[in-house]
């Protein structure tokens, strides 16, 4: 997310409850690597007519993404959020959430909301050797900072077509800074052979393929952070949340 200060409104503002939350410290997962749960709080008494869900968890690039992705996921509006970040890095965002036909949560739906955010929202710092890495996969994702001397290879062999998928897909490299200079799309190899022809750098032997050649806004190749987000949210993008879930923004399997 990495804001200062940001507030979205969709009626009229509802004064926010200041609750007490502790810290949590890290703790050791890994050698070199530490993992901070998320504090997730559930109120569901002080308004009549919103479920309020608050969140404390260090910031990193793509948590406001992944908070969006769970909550659309259960099918719920944001009426009304206020999303800030401290000095020390650590976010904190409100959000006034109900169904679709706006309604607040019953109890049962809003403990359920409550524990599907805390199973994805964790901040996880990198350990020496994951740090260093330079190529990050992800079941048929990979970001890749090898392959090409200037720009950032990510590669998606989706397997099966999806109308919507590069709709999906450009939104999530949007959302994270993600500038596409060079892109290969390939449906169906057979028609694909014909329209491109088969001398095409980067062109997979069958089945459905995403490739990009990117970089950041400045052109430079993707760091640690950007890669690792984009990954992860590339995860959610194409379904794959058993292997995004609790290591983010931590990628999947890094390559040294």
């Amino acid at each position: 997310m990495s804001h200062d200060s940001l507030i979205c409104q969709s009626s009229n503002s509802t004064a926010e409850e200041e609750t007490a939350t502790s810290r949590l410290e890290l703790d050791p997962i890994l050698e070199g690597e530490y993992c901070m749960p998320g504090e997730i709080e559930i109120d569901n008494d002080s308004s009549p007519e919103y479920t309020k869900l608050t969140i404390e968890v260090k910031d990193y690039p793509g948590l406001l993404r992944v908070i969006t992705w769970v909550i659309n996921g259960l099918d719920l509006l944001v009426e009304t959020a206020k999303l800030t970040t401290d000095d020390d890095g650590m976010a904190k965002n409100v959000f006034w959430i109900t169904d679709r036909r706006g309604n607040k949560l019953s109890n049962f739906h809003a403990r359920m909301l409550q524990e599907r955010v805390g199973d994805f929202v964790v901040y996880c710092t990198p350990d020496n050797k994951t740090l260093s890495a330079h190529k990050f996969e992800s079941g048929a994702i990979t970001v890749d900072n090898e392959e090409d001397e200037k720009f950032t290879v990510v590669t998606i062999a989706e397997g099966k077509e999806r109308v919507t998928a590069l709709l999906d897909v450009a939104s999530a490299m949007t959302g994270i800074g993600v500038i596409i200079h060079e892109a290969i799309i390939q449906g169906d190899k057979e028609r694909a052979d014909q329209l491109l022809g088969d001398t095409e750098r980067g062109r997979a032997t069958s089945g459905v393929l995403f490739k990009f050649w990117v970089s950041d806004r400045q052109k430079n190749k993707l760091d640690y952070a950007r890669a690792t987000a984009l990954l992860f949210t590339l995860n959610l993008v194409f379904g794959n949340n058993s292997d995004a879930r609790l290591r983010s923004p931590m990628p999947q399997h890094a390559v040294t």
